[in-house]
């Protein structure tokens, strides 16, 4: 009988996590008993957890790296959409063609827009907003201190 090479048939169970005892046995004409002595010496189990648990921590890393790079994509996006949209409210109340109210219903729409793609990335939407006061002395949310400031211009003008 040939020399048996151990390293060989270690390789080949720790690889493989459908390969077992009886089959490495089987197809290399070796004892059930001696490859199963070479499995408990050689510790081929405790090799073979430890190389699916390293192939589970890349698998993981590899996919929270994936979700970063979504998420600040999706980020940036919304900044730009924000912009945008500020942009466009201001132009719009300078020449007063949009009501606060209109803004805050778009400010709304943009809020929700940004829960929606953030719980699509597996993201927090409970995000901490400052408050400011209005005339009235209710808080009001930050994104409409353009409305608070506008209609606090078209007072004094």
């Amino acid at each position: 009988m040939a020399a048996v090479d151990w390293a060989e048939l270690e390789a080949l169970y720790v690889a493989d996590n459908t390969t077992t005892i009886q089959s490495i046995a089987d197809k290399y004409g070796v004892t059930f008993s001696a490859v199963k002595s070479q499995h408990q010496k050689g510790k081929w189990l405790e090799k073979r957890k430890k190389k699916t648990e390293n192939i589970v921590q890349k698998i993981t890393e590899q996919a929270e790296k994936t979700a970063i790079d979504i998420a600040v994509k999706f980020n940036a996006d919304d900044i730009k959409i924000a912009q945008a949209i500020k942009a466009k409210i201001v132009q719009a109340l300078r020449a007063e063609e949009i009501s606060p109210q209109e803004i805050n219903s778009l400010s709304n729409s943009l809020a929700t827009a940004q829960k929606v793609g953030r719980l699509a990335l597996g993201m927090t939407t409970d995000n901490t907003v400052n408050q400011l006061t209005g005339a009235n002395g209710t808080d009001l949310p930050k994104n409409n201190e353009i409305t608070i400031t506008v209609v606090d211009a078209r007072k004094n003008a």
